[in-house]
C-alpha cells in the first residue's frame, strides 16, 4: 500500500468526508479534495490525536477553541469561528 500524501498535521484544521472524497481544510484557508474516505484518515498514525466528531468530521484538536453544550447537542467551536455539530453517539466523549 502506498503512503498517503497530505499536508502536515499542524497546517490541518479538520477533514471534511464528501462521499467517498475527502476535502482537506488547511490553516491559510485552502482546500485540497483527495480520492481517500474519512476512515481512511481517521486511521492513519500522523493524524492519531484527531477527533471524529461525527461521520462528516475529524478535527484537529489544536484549533478547538471551546465545547459548547447545549441542552442535549454539543458543539465543537474552532478557532475560526466555524461551529461543527458533535454526534450524539459522540457527546459523552466531549
Amino acid at each position: 500500500m502506498n503512503k498517503l500524501a497530505f499536508p502536515p498535521p499542524h497546517n490541518i484544521v479538520h477533514l471534511e468526508a464528501d462521499v467517498n472524497y475527502t476535502i482537506i481544510h488547511l490553516v491559510d484557508g485552502n482546500k485540497e479534495m483527495t480520492s481517500y474516505t474519512l476512515k481512511k484518515y481517521a486511521q492513519m498514525p500522523e493524524l492519531e490525536g484527531f477527533k471524529r466528531i461525527n461521520r462528516k468530521y475529524l478535527v484537529n484538536p489544536s484549533v478547538i477553541r471551546e465545547i459548547r453544550k447545549d441542552k442535549k447537542k454539543h458543539y465543537v467551536i474552532l478557532t475560526s469561528g466555524l461551529e461543527l455539530k458533535v454526534s450524539r453517539r459522540r457527546n459523552n466523549r466531549y
